[in-house]
């Protein structure tokens, strides 16, 4: 498994507006290197290591899924 931010692994990535999110992604790495969803949201779900617990959270990029994860910012159940 991957790590998204220090002590939490990606289980799963799922893309909340799939053909927007395909798009977006082209054009933004035609133009840059992140991957940013300009148009959608993606969310993940995580899984602490030590604990095991799963929460998950929503975010335009990877980089706003961390800065997220590290607030404690995790969509309500």
């Amino acid at each position: 498994m991957s790590q998204l931010a220090d002590d939490w692994e990606i289980v799963s990535r799922r893309s909340n507006n799939r053909i927007l999110a395909l798009l977006s992604m082209l054009l933004q790495t035609a133009l840059t290197s992140e991957t940013t969803f300009f148009f959608s949201t993606v969310t993940w779900t995580v899984r602490q290591t030590a604990t095991g617990v799963v929460r998950k959270v929503t975010a335009r990029s990877e980089q706003d899924a961390k800065e997220k994860i590290a607030l404690g910012a995790f969509d309500k159940e």
